[in-house]
């Protein structure tokens, strides 16, 4: 997105967030300004006030759908549904406490026993390698690792078999 459309539209879901309140009054108004110019152009065909409202009522049927549309249209929606939910979920929380306790208790059991079980895997991975016993193959390990004792093995020119 251009820097000059991030200028525009950032302050103004900033405002959608944190002014909810003022946004959605001057929503409702200019909604009523549209629904006012509609029953004045139906006043001026000859309707009466009442029959001019109902026209423009009809003609506007889509004035909920339309709200929600311009609301979507901030780009605003996932998070003010998100701090709707989490204010949900701290009331139902608070109404029961035992809940919460057992909750959160088992949480951080959970979380506990992930980071022993990792810690303890951790530890056993980067702790250094055994040397196996002469004779004795040594295991496959994710990491390839060599005993000190048959390194010098290793180390040594390979013989080749003698020709016939």
């Amino acid at each position: 997105m251009p820097l000059e459309r991030w200028l525009y539209t950032v302050p103004l879901r900033l405002r959608s967030l944190f002014r909810r309140e003022l946004v959605e009054q001057e929503l409702e108004e200019e909604l009523q300004y549209h629904l006012e110019r509609k029953m004045e152009e139906y006043a001026a065909q000859g309707l009466t006030p009442e029959q001019a409202r109902q026209a423009a009522l009809r003609a506007m049927d889509r004035l909920a759908q339309d709200k929600e549309e311009c609301r979507d249209a901030r780009g605003v929606n996932a998070i003010d549904n998100t701090v709707r939910d989490l204010r949900y979920s701290l009331r139902v929380l608070a109404k029961s406490p035992a809940f919460t306790v057992v909750a959160v208790l088992t949480l951080a059991l959970a979380i506990g026993a992930n980071a022993v079980v990792f810690g303890v895997l951790n530890s056993a991975d980067s702790a250094p390698a055994e040397c196996a016993a002469a004779g004795e193959p040594l295991r496959p390990r994710a990491r390839a690792l060599v005993c000190r004792r048959n390194l010098s093995q290793l180390q040594r020119p390979a013989r080749s078999q003698p020709q016939l």
